[in-house]
This record gives structure tokens, C-alpha cells and sequence, in this order.
């Protein structure tokens, strides 16, 4: 990956990031919470959504996602590199096989379900489900649909598509750092991949599952032992840990989390918003910087998260619940 390729993109984004939310536009939508202001404000920057659909939760997905979609078919069109943007849309991609798989296991139509992001088309994609085969994708992708169905026929389990494919995603988001070749990008990943861990187990302790079924649930891709994560999940060597993964472990905005984390204090949701600031932050030099991938990665997931604010926010309103809920889950706002 030559970073110098990414400096005519990194103009563009310069200018696309206008259209993002500011967190002053944010705070004063969350003084004042109203349907229209936030219409306006969403119409604004460019979100195809009316106010007469406001109360309409899938009408206001479907403008959300809309943009989103957009974003990434930019993405994938101006970036030098497709698989600096496969970093972040590669969530989709394994959503959309489970999805396919899912259909064909049940017989039904969920294409619906189904969503455009991604460099592999649907149509590659629906063919290598029904195929178990392709001319066109990686034998790596092939060889794991395969597995996956294998197991599904063997199980006869549909959690067996759902665990397989997170698996499989895990494997390919790290082959996919390994040749990138970028310190940030891999540490970004193994966050991704060792939090997902952690969560997963603190998940199974709740709900009193034994070693057995963690073990089946967890990559072997973040490097580390299921005792480790046990551990981890009690608060032993947690500052340590965490610190490895830290990208930025001088700064003082993750002590509190780290804390916490180190007394057993987080909520597996605030687990999870934990991780969408370490990601965050392990970007945000790209804000400084004219050449290289950060700048992309930073903006895309500045417009995941404005999505996903948006959606707790209309989310909230539409069924009464209290604003403080949405501010103590609220993602960090592009800058």
C-alpha cells in the first residue's frame, strides 16, 4: 500500500466531511429534541428522509442506510486501495452471507434483509451460496462457506451459520490487515478482534454457559487462550491488556473506562461503545495527515457513528424513552 496514492481522496474528503454533523449541531438537537429540527438538520446533510416519515422506524432506516450505502460505493470507487475500505465494510459482507445462508437452509425470502455494501456484489454472492462455488471470489471465502454449510448440514443448527460466519469474518479481517501492512490498521483490527472475545465471554458467564460453549464461540484469531479471557473478564491483567491495545495509551480519556473495566464495572453495551472510541481513536491522527488511508477510515467511521446516533436519537423519541439514555450511548462525532 503506497499512503502517497491517497492524497487526491483525501481532498475530496476535505470536503465531503462539511456534510457530516458537527457535535455543536448534535448538543443543540439534545437540549432541544423535536422532529423537525432534526429533519431539517438530516435533510440538510443530505439524508433523503421526510418529516411526515419521522414516527416510520424502517422509513427512517431506510434513509440512513441510503447514505451510508452511497458513502461506501464512493469509497470503494475512488480508494486506491479496495481493502483499506473492506476494513470497515466487511461486517457486511459476513452479514449478508449469513443472511444468504440463512435463506437457504430455511427456504424463505430474506432479501430484504440483504444490504449493498461491500466489494463483493450480492449477485457473487448469492451464486456462491447456492454453488458452494466461484470463479470470481478468493478460494480463502469459497473454502469457508463451504465449512460453514458442512457444519449447518452436520448440526442441522442454524447457530452454526451465525457463529461460522462471525469466525470466518475474524479470519478475514486478519488476513486482510496482514497485507495492508499498516501498524495502525492492525492494531485496529486486533481490538476488533480481542474486545469481541472479551464480550462474548462476559456474555456466556450471564447467561451461566460452561468453557465448552465459550470456546466454540471465540476467535483464535486475537491470539490468546480462552483462560486468558476468563481471566481478562474478572479484571486480572486487565491495565495490561488494555494498554496493548490502547491507541493512544498516554491519553487520558480511556482511564475511566480502563477503571472500570479493571473493577468489572462496564455494561456489555458500554463494552461495546468502549470499543467504538478505541476505534475512533486509533484514526484520529488522520485528521492530520494528507497522505495515507486514515483519513478514509476516520471519515467512514465518523459517518457509522453519525448514523448510529441518529438512530438512538429518533429511536428515543419515537418511543418516549429518556434523552440521558441516548447521550450515555452516543458514538464519537467526527471533528
Amino acid at each position: 500500500m503506497e499512503k502517497e496514492q491517497f492524497a487526491q481522496i483525501n481532498t475530496t474528503i476535505a470536503v465531503k466531511e462539511k456534510e457530516m454533523i458537527s457535535a455543536q449541531q448534535f448538543q443543540k438537537i439534545l437540549l432541544n429534541p423535536n422532529k423537525e429540527t432534526i429533519i431539517n438538520l438530516m435533510q440538510e446533510k443530505g439524508y433523503a428522509i421526510k418529516v411526515e416519515n419521522f414516527e416510520n422506524l424502517d422509513l427512517v432506516e431506510k434513509a440512513l442506510m441510503s447514505k451510508l450505502i452511497v458513502a461506501y460505493q464512493w469509497a470503494f470507487q475512488e480508494s486506491p486501495s479496495g481493502e483499506v475500505v473492506e476494513v470497515l465494510a466487511l461486517p457486511y459482507l459476513y452479514h449478508n452471507l449469513k443472511v444468504l445462508l440463512k435463506e437457504k437452509a430455511s427456504k424463505q425470502d430474506l432479501s430484504k434483509l440483504l444490504i449493498p455494501i461491500g466489494k463483493v456484489s450480492l449477485s457473487h454472492l448469492d451464486h456462491l451460496v447456492r454453488t458452494l462455488s466461484s470463479d470470481v471470489l478468493p478460494d480463502h471465502l469459497v473454502n469457508e462457506v463451504a465449512a460453514i454449510w458442512q457444519e449447518h448440514l452436520n448440526y442441522q443448527d442454524y447457530r452454526v451459520l451465525e457463529v461460522g460466519c462471525d469466525l470466518a469474518y475474524f479470519k478475514h479481517l486478519k488476513r486482510i490487515a496482514e497485507q495492508l501492512d499498516d501498524q495502525k490498521i492492525y492494531q485496529a483490527t486486533s481490538l476488533i478482534i480481542q474486545f469481541y472475545n472479551l464480550i462474548t465471554v462476559k456474555r456466556a458467564e450471564a447467561l451461566h454457559k460452561n468453557q465448552g460453549f465459550m470456546k466454540q464461540l471465540i476467535s483464535d484469531q486475537g491470539h490468546l487462550g480462552l483462560s486468558t479471557y476468563l481471566d481478562l473478564a474478572e479484571g486480572k491483567e486487565v491495565s495490561t491488556w488494555f494498554n496493548q491495545l490502547n491507541p493512544d495509551v498516554f491519553s487520558l480519556q480511556f482511564k475511566e473506562a480502563q477503571t472500570a473495566l479493571v473493577n468489572d464495572k462496564l455494561t456489555l453495551p458500554e463494552l461495546e461503545r468502549l470499543v467504538d472510541q478505541l476505534l475512533f481513536s486509533a484514526f484520529e491522527s488522520g485528521k492530520y495527515n494528507a497522505d495515507g488511508p486514515y483519513q478514509l477510515l476516520r471519515y467512514l467511521l465518523g459517518l457509522e457513528f453519525e448514523i448510529k446516533n441518529f438512530r438512538l436519537l429518533i429511536s428515543a423519541l419515537v418511543n418516549d424513552l429518556p434523552i440521558e439514555l441516548v447521550k450515555e450511548r452516543m458514538r464519537p462525532i467526527y471533528e
